[in-house]
Order: structure tokens, then C-alpha cells, then sequence
């Protein structure tokens, strides 16, 4: 799906199409240095949340203070969690060949594409729309396009950001008001 659709399509469209939004939650910004530690995905169909997947992959190295603080995932949650190859085969079956939505694909995709390659696996091939892209097209006149700040723009309350399934849902519901907005501009 392209961001080319006419004027006026977006509100029809948004009741046609499924997908599923996608966050992860990592130990850093570099994709060959840092972990996922936790996924969370929304599914979507014809607007409405239908199922979530959430769940913690079980780190090899120590949690840096600030990201645990950040995200305020424990330990022993993180202990209990899937193995990377497990946690990762469980979100591909969530996904299946649905389109994806996520604040910054670059991110999200990047880093679950490098511990694919990792772990021998092929890329995600899904067709993938970036709230991030689409909001700094549609709402220029933001100070930023940050996940908060159009949570914020639109009236959604955000709870427990820099958690993934809540980031996730975030993502949905600011994709949803996007489409209204394009729609009635």
C-alpha cells in the first residue's frame, strides 16, 4: 500500500484493509550491538483491534539501568522470556503476510530484519506503512512526529509508552486519526 491514494479515499479505505502495528522494545540503537528484548503487535481488521501479541525475549547480555527505567520491564520478566529464534518465529506467524504499521519502520524492521539475518532467517517481506512518514507529510506543522507527540496532536491517551504492545496500540490509534485527518484535508 502506498501513501498515493486520492483525497477522500483514506475513510473508505481504512474499513477495507487489515493490518497489524508493530513495536519492539531494545537494549540500544544499534542493531549489531544491542537486543530486542520485548515484541508487541496490534491486529486490525477493518479498523477495529481484533487480537494482540505480546511477549519478552529473554536477553543474552545485562539490561543497560537507563532502558529498564525507560521502559520499566524487570528482570524476571525478561528471564521468563522466548529465546530470540522463538520470539521472532511466533511474531512471524502473528504476522503472516499482513501489512504492518510502525512509528519509524526503519527501527522496528531494521532490527528484527538483523536478528533474522542472525539467526538465518529471511527478511520480513510484508508490505509496511510508517506512521512516522505519513505524519511528517500530513502534519508539517508539528514541532516533531514523535509516537507521544502525535498521541498528543490527536487526543489519545498514551499509557505505559516505551512498552511495545502499548506502543503497538498507540500506533494503531494514531494511524486510524491519520486517515480521518487525510480524509477530511
Amino acid at each position: 500500500i502506498t501513501c498515493s491514494f486520492v483525497q477522500g479515499r483514506w475513510k473508505f479505505m481504512k474499513n477495507l484493509f487489515d493490518f497489524i502495528t508493530l513495536d519492539i522494545e531494545t537494549t540500544g540503537l544499534d542493531f549489531r550491538e544491542n537486543e530486542i528484548i520485548e515484541l508487541g503487535a496490534v491486529k486490525y481488521l477493518s479498523g477495529e483491534e481484533k487480537e494482540r501479541f505480546s511477549l519478552f525475549i529473554k536477553p543474552q547480555d545485562k539490561i543497560p539501568l537507563y532502558i529498564k527505567q525507560l521502559t520499566h520491564i524487570t528482570d524476571e520478566q525478561l528471564a521468563a522470556g522466548d529465546s530470540p529464534a522463538s520470539a521472532l518465529k511466533k511474531l512471524l506467524e502473528f504476522c503472516e503476510d499482513s501489512l504492518l504499521v510502525c512509528h519509524n519502520q526503519s527501527f522496528d524492521i531494521g532490527f528484527i530484519n538483523a536478528r533474522l539475518e542472525t539467526l538465518g532467517q529471511p527478511a520480513i517481506a510484508n508490505p509496511v506503512l510508517d506512521t512516522l512518514e505519513l505524519s511528517r507529510i500530513y502534519l508539517p506543522f508539528l514541532d516533531n512526529h514523535k509516537l507521544s507527540t502525535l498521541a498528543e496532536h490527536f487526543g489519545i491517551t498514551q499509557e505505559n509508552a516505551h512498552r511495545a504492545i502499548y506502543d503497538a496500540e498507540t500506533t494503531g490509534r494514531v494511524l486510524l486519526h491519520l486517515l480521518d485527518y487525510i480524509d477530511s484535508h
